[in-house]
């Protein structure tokens, strides 16, 4: 009785941590830009050792008025098919300085592949914030599909993108200075909740029929 509880969790946590491997990503920005980059030229976008979420984030310091996002790094591209409808994209944002503005966007988030493109937009800001969270489900209603289908677009995600400077600046005032820390794409936590309450069930019952 023994060995076929432990083989069966043994394969339950198995299969689980297999598929969290294959599916999850994150950058926290700790050390370096971890292969993040502005889809404006350099300097807008480089790496700051403090003041982040905590530690170090990505910063934006505006000089050019086009609006610049973060460009994701390989470890979050690929097939994203086996999150649809269980996992999440988060990131923190915080904009340091908002400068002398006349339109302001909302958080936003691309992405695209062979078999599509969407995106997902949140709050606007509207001034300086603190560190705010933006939680994204990996669904299909909370997102706008742009062309093809959600599910090409998952098979083969080449390209995510996230809004890091939210304000079109005035020339010749304040400039706008914005961060974005601890990236995540990662199976929903309530997933692994389950999994490891399942464990704990098996367990206690092994106790009761011992």
């Amino acid at each position: 009785m023994k060995t076929r509880f432990f083989v069966c969790a043994c394969l339950l946590l198995f299969t689980c941590g297999q598929a969290a491997y294959a599916l999850s990503a994150q950058s926290t920005f700790d050390t370096d830009l971890e292969g993040w980059t502005g889809s404006q030229p350099a300097p807008e976008v480089s790496w700051a050792g403090t003041d982040g979420n905590p530690g170090g984030y990505a910063r934006f310091f505006d000089l050019i008025p086009d609006y610049t996002f973060l460009i994701a790094p390989a470890p979050f591209l690929g097939d994203w098919s086996d999150l649809d409808g269980s996992g999440v994209l988060s990131y923190d944002h915080k904009v340091f300085s908002s400068g002398l503005y006349d339109v302001a966007r909302p958080y936003e988030v691309r992405i695209s592949g062979p078999g599509g493109s969407a995106n997902w937009t949140g709050a606007t800001p509207t001034g300086p914030t603190g560190w705010v969270p933006q939680v994204i489900p990996i669904r299909q209603d909370a997102w706008t599909l742009l062309a093809g289908t959600w599910s090409g677009l998952l098979a083969s995600v080449d390209t995510l993108t996230i809004r890091i400077e939210p304000f079109a600046n005035v020339e010749g005032g304040d400039p706008e200075v914005c961060g974005i820390d601890n990236v995540q794409l990662v199976p929903e936590p309530s997933s692994l909740l389950a999994l490891f309450s399942g464990v704990a069930a098996l367990a206690a019952l092994r106790r009761r029929r011992a």
